[in-house]
């Protein structure tokens, strides 16, 4: 590769990674999720009751029901005076944090979702250690970028992944629109 094709893909890289911001805050989306995603989710895990933490708008937790699940969605709303994330929710969100959530519906429901978690919050493990504790028996999705734009750098590290093939179709229905290499995770 020549220094100018080099120079070009990094332009183009910086481009879709504004655009990513422009659409993160602006409208509040981190990622582009859709029905057939959900379709698949739906045909390889089944139905089941679904709590989600850091639900920011709900697209997650508003794919997840239309597909014919049970849903809690829930957020701290940290972010409302810095972008759109909770200003326009697809579904009622509860304003609790992750922790509160997960102790007061825990007990409710066979899965937790947290999706585009901060990559500069240290509460993610915390959340971790208490679902491990706690819970152990959910299923808990993850959705980010594995030591990059999501999740705290401890959070990665102490991440124990399940292999799943059900997760390699629900990967593929999830498409990625820039640079940034998020997918969804099963964790224990």
């Amino acid at each position: 590769m020549m220094a100018s094709d080099l120079r070009e893909a990094k332009q183009l890289d910086h481009l879709l990674r504004q655009f990513r911001f422009f659409i993160a805050y602006h409208y509040g989306m981190w990622a582009f999720v859709h029905q057939q995603l959900f379709a698949t989710w739906q045909d390889q895990f089944g139905p089941l009751r679904y709590l989600e933490v850091a639900a920011g708008n709900g697209y997650i937790s508003a794919g997840l029901q239309q597909a014919g699940n049970r849903v809690i969605a829930t957020d701290a709303h940290t972010w409302l005076n810095e972008n759109q994330t909770g200003h326009h929710p697809m579904l009622p969100v509860q304003s609790l944090g992750a922790s509160a959530a997960l102790l007061r519906y825990g007990h409710q429901v066979d899965a937790v979702v947290m999706a585009w978690s901060p990559d500069k919050d240290p509460n993610d493990m915390h959340f971790l250690r208490l679902l491990r504790r706690e819970y152990p028996h959910l299923l808990f999705f993850v959705i980010g970028e594995r030591f990059g734009a999501t999740n705290s750098r401890l959070f990665w590290q102490s991440a124990q992944f399940v292999a799943d093939r059900r997760l390699l179709p629900l990967n593929r229905d999830f498409k990625r629109f820039d640079a940034v290499n998020e997918r969804i995770y099963l964790l224990a």
